[in-house]
């Protein structure tokens, strides 16, 4: 694993929420739907680099706990950005991820957490995938709207969790396959995956950014 890219990204991830709390005190920030990602990305980031990543703490059930969370934050995102009429496809997701991650408790050995997360997140990023594109439908069915779909903060916050949660899906469900091949390792792998996560991570910023310089 890359150290320093490791390091970076959770600074990056830290530093997020004190500038998005800043950004958030003006009344016409145009994202809060996004506030409880911003603070398990925090809470997260500091447990894992504490717990996990110093004190050697096993992660097993914290693994568990987070991919509970970070369905229900992101889930919680879409619900506010899309019209009540689409909450129903939301529920149906989410009824299918519950039913999953159980099932998945009783099939899958509790130290094999990688082989669940990869399917978890395959049914987590076709939820997003779903999402997004009737955010993306509703938007482009407003006739009214003067400006393009760059200019809107919520589009880069999409674009963060498509970008990240599709590059990190292939090398979930394929590393088992990757890392039996010449000259590629595991940490060769993970190294692409901090990549994609970094660049998650800097979308997310210019978001927030631009929720600060809107109008």
């Amino acid at each position: 694993m890359n150290y320093f890219l490791y390091y970076l990204i959770n600074f990056v991830a830290i530093m997020q929420l004190p500038l998005f709390l800043w950004v958030k005190k003006r009344k016409n920030f145009p994202v809060k739907a996004i506030t409880p990602f911003m603070y398990l990305v925090f809470f997260s980031t500091i447990y894992d680099l504490v717990f996990t990543h110093f004190l050697k703490v096993p992660s097993t059930i914290w693994f568990y706990v987070y991919l509970l969370l970070e369905y229900g934050a992101i889930t919680y995102f879409y619900y506010l950005i899309l019209p009540k009429s689409q909450h129903k496809i939301i529920q149906g997701f989410t009824i299918l991820f519950l039913i999953l991650f159980v099932g998945f408790l009783f099939i899958f050995n509790l130290q094999n957490s990688f082989r669940l997360e990869s399917y978890l997140s395959l049914v987590e990023t076709t939820a997003v995938w779903v999402f997004s594109y009737l955010w993306i439908k509703n938007l482009f069915q407003d006739f009214e709207r003067e400006k393009s779909i760059l200019n809107y903060p919520t589009f880069y916050f999409i674009m963060g969790f498509v970008i990240y949660l599709s590059g990190t899906i292939i090398l979930f469900l394929l590393i088992h396959y990757i890392e039996k091949k010449d000259g590629i390792s595991r940490n060769s792998l993970w190294n692409l995956n901090l990549f994609f996560l970094l660049v998650f991570r800097l979308i997310h910023y210019k978001a927030i950014w631009m929720g600060r310089m809107k109008k």
